[in-house]
């Protein structure tokens, strides 16, 4: 399997590039990963749940995979799966400018050593998630151009 040679691996850096097709599960045996940089390429489907078994990851960006071009629209035009909220040694994640739709997951609170999160330019709608007021270590919050209507919780005063 793809990735399953390569347990030692800290960083992979295939970002801006013209990647396409979706993740593949066997992304799960990067065992040692710490960097994965996916960004600004074609990807598509969901963002797999098996991304949640990276439990070593400090850095992911699957950001720019979203495409709407003359071959049609393309990109992660999903939901992000709950499983996100077990990489709770990630310190940057960035899901910025995709086509992520929902609402902004509640997980992502259980990121305790989130310092960066980036979700802009996506569909997210509803509430903010007073689960983000958790994220202590948060040092840049980006949540700008989605869809959501509510007020701002008063949990993120604790971060």
């Amino acid at each position: 399997e793809l990735f399953s040679s390569w347990p030692h691996l800290k960083s992979l850096y295939l970002n801006d590039n013209d990647i396409t097709g979706a993740l593949p599960k066997s992304i799960k045996h990067l065992s040692s990963i710490e960097v994965l940089w996916l960004g600004g390429n074609n990807l598509g489907g969901s963002i797999i749940p098996e991304i949640g078994q990276l439990s070593t990851l400090k850095d992911l960006s699957l950001e720019s995979n979203y495409r709407d071009d003359a071959a049609g629209k393309r990109g992660f035009i999903t939901t992000v799966p709950p499983e996100i909220g077990q990489l709770t040694n990630l310190e940057m994640l960035s899901l910025a400018n995709n086509a992520l739709s929902g609402q902004v997951p509640m997980q992502l609170g259980d990121l305790i050593s989130l310092r960066r999160l980036q979700l802009s330019g996506n569909f997210f709608e509803s509430q903010l998630p007073s689960a983000l007021g958790r994220l202590e270590m948060l040092e840049e919050l980006d949540i700008s151009f989605n869809w959501l209507s509510s007020t701002i919780p008063a949990e993120y005063g604790n971060m």
